[in-house]
């Protein structure tokens, strides 16, 4: 795993090759070159002013990089989305071409004239773009260090102020992974709690190969899941398996799910919720423990929950303000800040 403030190799080609200036001959202006992180080489405007993406997570990243009044297309979740139509108010009129497990409307996309789509995947959909002469910016990770090159790269290509956003964005992810780092330093394999993500279900999970299990490590905890071997996100597993795991701690994605595992008479003899140790994690536009850019906070979030003892006097609150402040240019209550922290 990249340690706090260690960028991927390939992420200095990424920041390099943003800045090489070509002219395609039948544009007429301009061009960028940029490499994704499929290691294929992109050509894009000077400044990309109109951009989508078929994932909630990578929309919200266009958010976080300022991005927003250049989206020009999104998916319904983010439409229908309270938190994001607030921050962002024109999303609620946008067209979403995009629909629910993968499937899109081309032709409205392509009538849309996007300079650049971003994706999770190199999939069906990005070769049948660029058979239409889109570019298309392959975005993913599943480590922190990956997690800061695709800041990066997507600020690259986005060009404009959002360079400048990513660098103050990792400068800050560094910072809090580091002191989450120091806070936890000498603990004894022994204090590190055995945790069980929920996937949006209690028997769906995340193991190895998944960003989860990173901020969970990060956390001081043990991921229950990728102990025992699975490997890969959002997977089925048995109630014969949770219940030989017995997971000292459950997370889950947001405060319903919470109270559907308190009450689930399956989970009812798990030591985390005899213990009333299921916890919500904090969502505004999304869940914190998912891949977005609001996951900046949740390795502290779920460090503070597994280990309070080694983080007191850090105000949680304040960084949500701070965050809000920063990268979405707007001021919240007190209230609104305990809503995100309880994942309502």
């Amino acid at each position: 795993m990249n340690g706090p403030g260690m960028a991927l190799p390939g992420l200095t080609s990424f920041l390099l090759l943003g800045l090489v200036a070509q002219r395609r001959p039948s544009q007429g202006r301009a061009r960028r070159t940029i490499m994704d992180m499929e290691e294929r080489m992109v050509f894009l405007p000077g400044t990309v002013t109109r951009v989508c993406s078929n994932g909630v997570s990578l929309n919200q990243l266009l958010l976080t990089l300022g991005a927003a009044d250049r989206m020009v297309a999104t998916v319904p979740q983010v439409r229908d989305n309270p938190w994001f139509v607030r921050l962002a108010p024109r999303t609620a009129c946008l067209p979403v071409p995009f629909a629910p497990k993968g499937a899109v409307d081309l032709d409205a996309l392509l009538d849309l004239d996007p300079d650049l789509v971003v994706v999770w995947n190199d999939d069906d959909l990005a070769k049948r773009l660029r058979g239409h002469g889109v570019a298309v910016l392959v975005v993913r990770f599943t480590t922190p260090g990956e997690f800061r090159a695709a800041v990066m790269v997507l600020g690259t290509a986005l060009g404009g102020e959002a360079p400048r956003r990513a660098l103050r964005f990792c400068a800050r992810y560094d910072a809090l992974r580091s002191l989450v780092a120091e806070r936890l330093a000498g603990m004894p394999d022994e204090e590190r709690r055995r945790v069980y993500y929920s996937a949006g279900g209690i028997l769906s999970t995340e193991g190895a190969a998944s960003i989860v299990t990173s901020w969970i490590e990060e956390a001081g905890g043990v991921n229950v899941a990728s102990q025992a071997g699975v490997h890969g996100a959002r997977l089925p597993v048995t109630q014969e398996l949770l219940e030989a795991w017995d997971p000292e701690v459950i997370f889950v994605r947001d405060a319903q799910d919470r109270e559907r595992i308190l009450t689930d008479p399956r989970c009812a003899g798990l030591d985390a919720v005899r213990n009333g140790r299921v916890h919500a994690v904090p969502r505004a536009v999304v869940a914190w423990s998912t891949r977005n850019g609001e996951s900046l906070l949740q390795p502290l979030w779920a460090a503070k929950v597994l280990h309070p003892e080694r983080f007191e006097g850090i105000a949680l609150e304040a960084m949500v303000e701070d965050f809000f402040r920063e990268f979405y240019g707007t001021e919240i209550g007190s209230d609104e800040v305990a809503a995100v922290l309880a994942g309502k």
